[in-house]
């Protein structure tokens, strides 16, 4: 079976919570009986303090297992409620478990004694704490579980540093970048408009806001923005977003101008994207490394509906734009094909199932792209010219070549990299949205990460973009705004 879609193969993650789930039901159907049998307050509250234990824990364990389903079956934003529905639940559910059992004990233990009633109440009162003990149990253990999980093996996790929020109110901000002044700029992925935050005046005081239309339809989804190499002396941002007509939906880049009346204009059309409703693998990076400009494209697998082996072996098509890094070339604001072997679209590289951010390797100046892998191998890429990153002939995908860092067996669902000089070797920022973390990498001489990936930071709400000014500060884009990691030099 094919596991990017939704079948009945699943791990032990999602056994371990069906059995808590069980648990939940005996739980909830015991406090129910306690509360109808017994006729007296003593006997009620309890009861029903445990039934709605037992239901919020199942509900707690019912989430969880969805959360586990491959990432892809999720949208983003489902994917945020189900993070924190889990969470209330949980600690909700242990609470109430815990005093309804406690309660039921020592009732139990009260009448048996004081009236002699026999061992019945003191055998009731034991099964429930024992159901007890083991839902709370259950819920401590997921818990932990969910945490080593959540990070590639062997993540120091004691090292964190605090956020400092600087936007709010946003929604799906997926498009991030940070002028030389500290501008930002930054899309949102369904509003259908730039966003420019001048810099903080120097006294203090509210940033400056612009807001330019993008003039998509409705529906239509922005992705991600490039900043031109000497912006705002040439004051033009590059915008990747969807493009309706003829029945499907293509992918366009827009330069945007942010002086005068904003005009926006089409500069790159008709690349494949991912088809909404059908597959998330949009692809959609830009950026500069110096005057090259480049773009990722997805495989455009429709695993969400009908997965198509035909449709991802295109990513293997030298002259197909699926599954590709594109290479065009600066001429002034335009964009100009410039791929390795000339043709349009400009392939650049191959190979790639859904590469969601990219950014340039300092040592280089090549690209490095943020590839989601197939449940597991999510990795970091150096692009060099002509290349071919082996998806879909392995989920590995280290016979060619190695990538620069790998998750294992684990997956973060990258979405965000950028990259800074380091003490120690240049560094690479990584957001990961299913995992909620921001990692630091550092290079070696070989350019691969070297020693085990550091968190920075964990943001429950999905980091969706990362961008690093010209101090090497980092700002993280999560669902619903915008934040600074409180670094040395940061603050």
């Amino acid at each position: 079976m094919r596991r990017d879609v939704l079948t009945f193969d699943i791990d032990g993650g999602e056994w371990f919570f069906t059995v808590a789930l069980g648990v939940a039901a005996a739980i909830a159907a015991c406090g129910l009986w306690t509360a109808f049998r017994r006729q007296d307050a003593r006997g009620r509250g309890p009861g029903i303090a445990l039934a709605a234990g037992g239901i919020l824990l199942a509900a707690g364990a019912a989430v969880a297992t969805v959360d586990r389903l491959p990432f892809t079956v999720l949208s983003l934003k489902l994917k945020l409620y189900i993070s924190s529905a889990f969470s209330a639940a949980t600690f909700d559910a242990a609470f109430l478990i815990g005093l309804a059992g406690g309660l039921i004990t020592v009732e139990g233990l009260r009448r048996a004694l004081r009236a002699r009633l026999g061992m019945g109440w003191v055998t009731t009162a034991l099964q429930l704490s024992a159901g007890t003990a083991l839902a709370v149990l259950l819920l401590v253990l997921s818990r932990g579980a969910d945490a080593e999980r959540r990070h590639p093996s062997g993540t120091r996790t004691g090292q964190q540093v605090s956020a400092t929020r600087i936007v709010d109110g946003l929604e799906m901000p997926t498009g991030l970048a940070v002028g030389p002044g500290g501008e930002l700029v930054y899309v949102e992925l369904l509003k259908g408009k730039l966003t420019i935050l001048g810099p903080l005046p120097a006294g203090g005081g509210t940033r400056s806001t612009t807001t330019i239309d993008l003039g998509l339809g409705d529906g239509a989804q922005a992705f991600h923005v490039a900043l031109h190499p000497r912006w705002p002396a040439e004051p033009f941002v590059y915008v990747s977003a969807e493009q309706e007509g003829g029945g499907r939906i293509t992918m366009q880049v827009l330069r945007v101008r942010t002086a005068g009346a904003g005009e926006v204009q089409p500069v790159v059309t008709g690349l494949p994207i991912g088809q909404r409703g059908e597959s998330n693998h949009y692809g959609s990076a830009v950026g500069f490394c110096g005057d090259a400009f480049f773009i990722t494209t997805g495989d455009t697998d429709p695993i969400l509906t009908n997965p198509d082996d035909g449709i991802r072996n295109l990513a293997q098509s030298p002259t197909g734009g699926e599954g590709k890094v594109l290479r065009y070339r600066l001429d002034g604001s335009n964009l100009a094909p410039d791929g390795v072997a000339g043709g349009n679209p400009p392939v650049f590289a191959m190979g790639f199932r859904n590469p969601f951010a990219m950014t340039c390797d300092l040592a280089t100046g090549l690209p490095l792209v943020a590839e989601n892998g197939l449940n597991s191998n999510d990795q970091v890429r150096l692009v060099s010219p002509g290349s071919n990153h082996e998806w879909p002939m392995s989920n590995a995908r280290d016979f060619l070549s190695k990538p620069v860092f790998d998750t294992g067996s684990m997956t973060i669902a990258p979405t965000g990299i950028a990259t800074r000089p380091g003490t120690n070797g240049n560094e690479i920022i990584l957001s990961g949205f299913k995992s909620t973390g921001v990692y630091l990498l550092v290079q070696g001489a070989d350019r691969r990460a070297a020693g085990k990936p550091r968190l920075l930071h964990e943001f429950p709400r999905g980091p969706l973009a990362v961008a690093v000014d010209e101090r090497g500060c980092v700002y993280v884009a999560d669902a619903a705004g915008i934040s600074t990691l409180d670094e040395e030099g940061c603050r």
